[in-house]
Parts: C-alpha cells; sequence; structure tokens
C-alpha cells in the first residue's frame, strides 16, 4: 500500500538489537497500554450511562428503559421573545442533530408559561406521524421513551393535556422542577425526590440543564434580533428604498450591523457617502 502511495518501492527497516531496539519495544508498550486504557475508559462510560437509565426506568417505574429521552423548556422576559427547546439524549448521551427549536406565537395578553408549554408539546407530536410529507423531520418522526418537562405540576398538566389531543404511543411524562430538584409523575399526588447522588437524577439535570441552555440561548437570538431591528429602522439617512437594498445585500439587519465599512461602501444603490454615515452610527450605537 505505502509503495502504491509513492509509485516506488518501499522498504520497513526495524530495529532487531541494541537501544533502538529497546526504544522501539517501549513504544510498543507505550502504545499497547495507550489503547488498553482508552477502551477501559470508554467502558466505564458505557457502564455508567446503562446505569442512570437502569436508576431512572426503577425510580420512574417505566415499562422499558429510557433509550430515547426529550426534554421541553420555556424561555421568555415579560411575555416576550417567548421560546421553547427540544433536546434529545439517545442512550444517556445528548443527540444535537435532533435538537429543535421553537418560536412561540405571541398571544398579545399576559405572559403565560403553560400556553407556551402546551404549544411547543403540541406542534412537536403534531408531526410525530408526519413520515411523508414536505414538513418531515428525522427527530420529530421518533417516539420518545421518556418526556421530561422543565417545570413543576402547572407545566406537566399542560403537557399532558397537549398530548391528549393525539392519538400516541404510550409515553411516559414527568416534570423536574429546579431548585429543590423534585420530580412530578402523573397520578402520583406527591413529588418522587431522588438521592442527589443517584445517577438516574444526575442524568435527568444534565437533560433539563442543556434544554435550559439551548432555550435561553435561542431567546437571546430573538431578543438581539429585535434590538437590531429596532436600531437599523431608526438609521439617519436610510428610507425604504435604501432599507431594502441593504437587507438584500446582506440578508440580515444583523448582517448590516456586522458589516465592515467598505462591505457597506460596496451596496448597489447607496451612496459611499452615505454608507460611512450608517457605518460611523453603528458604531455610536455601540454595534460595530
Amino acid at each position: 500500500m505505502l509503495s502504491e502511495r509513492r509509485g516506488a518501492r518501499v522498504e520497513i527497516r526495524s530495529a532487531e538489537r541494541g537501544e533502538k531496539r529497546r526504544l522501539q519495544e517501549l513504544a510498543t508498550e507505550n502504545a499497547r497500554l495507550a489503547l488498553s486504557s482508552e477502551a477501559a475508559q470508554s467502558e466505564q462510560k458505557r457502564l455508567r450511562r446503562i446505569e442512570a437509565l437502569e436508576e431512572l426506568r426503577e425510580a420512574l417505574n417505566l415499562e422499558s428503559l429510557p433509550i430515547r429521552i426529550e426534554c421541553f423548556d420555556i424561555s421568555t422576559a415579560m411575555g416576550q421573545d417567548t421560546v421553547g427547546s427540544m433536546v434529545v439524549f439517545q442512550d444517556a448521551s445528548p443527540k444535537k442533530a435532533h435538537y429543535r427549536k421553537f418560536g412561540i406565537r405571541e398571544s398579545g395578553g399576559d405572559p403565560d408559561d403553560f400556553a407556551a408549554m402546551a404549544e411547543v408539546i403540541s406542534r412537536r407530536f403534531a408531526r410525530l406521524s408526519d413520515g411523508t410529507g414536505e414538513d418531515y423531520d428525522d427527530s420529530f418522526a421518533v417516539t420518545p421513551n421518556l418526556v421530561v418537562i422543565d417545570g413543576g405540576k402547572g407545566q406537566l398538566s399542560a403537557a399532558l393535556a397537549a398530548m391528549q389531543a393525539y392519538d400516541l404511543p404510550r409515553v411516559a411524562v414527568i416534570a423536574l422542577a429546579k431548585r429543590v430538584e423534585e420530580v412530578f409523575v402523573p397520578g402520583r399526588p406527591d413529588p418522587i425526590v431522588l438521592d442527589p447522588h443517584n445517577p438516574g437524577l444526575q442524568l435527568l439535570q444534565r437533560i433539563r440543564d442543556e434544554a435550559h441552555r439551548f432555550a435561553v440561548g435561542f431567546h437571546r437570538q430573538r431578543r438581539d434580533a429585535r434590538g437590531f431591528a429596532s436600531i437599523f429602522d431608526e438609521l439617519q439617512g436610510v428610507g425604504p428604498a435604501r432599507r431594502r437594498a441593504l437587507l438584500r445585500h446582506f440578508g440580515s439587519a444583523e448582517g448590516v450591523l456586522n458589516a465592515t465599512q467598505e462591505e457597506l461602501e460596496g451596496v448597489p444603490g447607496v451612496p459611499a457617502k452615505t454608507a460611512r454615515q450608517i457605518y460611523a452610527q453603528l458604531h455610536k450605537a455601540g454595534r460595530g
């Protein structure tokens, strides 16, 4: 193989005695030990994941191991830019390709965390059986073994009510409340309180924290985009025609805000002097 790649004969020589031979044997042994250690660590991690899933099955009285777990969270600020997140753990490990974001349709009324959760759950499970349509999504096409709601009894009730609207296979649903880490289960008047060192609880915490991180990140994106658009609309010297030209050239208000002065000067329909004024205004606003 090496000869083929080089296009000429390749000789591999091995030391037969002396210091070079000793160094070669030492290198071989080190490589063997490194591979063995890596394999052992990988096996330990696999066993810990299985232990966590087994602990969850026992604590929650599940029919089978929760191989696929989906967790949902809501993030908002005074009812504005409300979003939802869905994160997926497969075999107790994040499956980021199946993470999904939801922009909540603003109701115009008071902030309603329960309604937002119901909307996210409804939109997720409405697409469970959509295996052939244009909106087909690999993540939505898979039935989870366990659904985790970030919240308490109210969020759990909202999620269950939303799921009842669909003809779903049996799916276990729980809610994990923050601070005291209580696990709410449908049909149980009192929450389950697991030992802080329980691997199953620690897995739930990881999933819940990941869903929270993902939701907060998306919320900040939406909030910042709204702020960018507001600043963009207030730029002096930019009327409707030039605004369209800038958006057409950069694709979004955020793209305009991130543009250099030279890039702004290159926009068709925007004079160089105006481009420099736009750049100066954005920098004065602390956005450049």
